[in-house]
This record gives C-alpha cells, structure tokens and sequence, in this order.
C-alpha cells in the first residue's frame, strides 16, 4: 500500500499499487514513524526518512524519557517531571481524565444550550450557571455530589 502526500508530509489518500485487495486493517495501518510516502511526478511512490521527530519547539532536542511512543508526544516536559516511569504513567493517566471532564462539560453546554433554545426549560446561559440557585438541591448537595464524582 503507497500513501500519497502533499509538499508538507500530510497523507492526501491511500492508493494500492498491488493486486492484493485492500482490508479495514491494512487501509488503518499507517506509514512506519519516521517515513513519509511521496507521489513523484511519474506516478511511482517515493519513500524519504524524516531526519527528526517534531518537538514542540523546533531545533530543540526532547527528552530522554519522552521517546516517541506516546500519542501527541513532541517533547515538552521542561520540568523533566516524567522522568520517572511510575510519574510519566500517573501523568497520561490524569490527562485523560482531564479530557473526559473537559468533553463532558462541552457535552453540558450543548445540551443546556439546546434545552433553552427549544423551550423546554428555562436554563441559564451556561457562563451564569453557577451564579443561579437551582430549585433540584441546594448548594451543599451540588457540592457533596460534585466531590462524590470527581473524587
């Protein structure tokens, strides 16, 4: 399988140059780290190794412990806080919890957003909720649950 590519590295759609047929596994398997494929001019497929992995600031060597392996990785741990595997696992950890509260605080805005917009109750605008009391339970209980829940 050839991946073709613009100018810059980013794969425009894949192509088969063989008669095998294409499967769901092998269409969602990517190039190796470190290759990029690339459509020449006369139609034949070009592979070129990158010289060095993107770091989030150019020219900037990562550190030792961030190898690559972990997805958005691009070297910035300025602090060397992951240095320590035990730490750098606690760390990717507590980031996806992260994303999940953050993903389900979009989920809340959109749908307190659509139940005001309808009709069907009067919310308030998601920035001055937390300012408005609620009739369903008092504050402390919204605290004592919101604890209970995040931990």
């Amino acid at each position: 399988m050839a991946l073709a590519a613009n100018s810059h590295g980013r794969v425009l759609h894949t192509c088969t140059l063989s008669p095998k047929p294409v499967t769901a596994l092998s269409r969602s398997m990517g190039p190796m780290p470190g290759h990029h494929a690339v459509q020449s001019p006369r139609g034949r497929t070009a592979v070129r190794a990158s010289a060095e992995r993107a770091t989030w600031l150019p020219g900037l060597d990562p550190p030792p412990h961030l190898d690559g392996t972990l997805p958005g990785d691009f070297g910035f741990d300025p602090l060397c806080l992951g240095e320590e595997p035990a730490n750098l696992k606690w760390y990717v950890q507590a980031e996806l919890v992260h994303c999940r509260f953050a993903m389900a605080g979009v989920a809340g805005i959109l749908v307190t957003d659509l139940i005001r917009v309808s009709g069907i109750s009067n919310l308030p605008v998601w920035f001055e909720a937390g300012a408005t009391k609620f009739d369903f339970a008092n504050t402390t209980a919204l605290f004592f649950v919101q604890l209970l829940l995040m931990g």
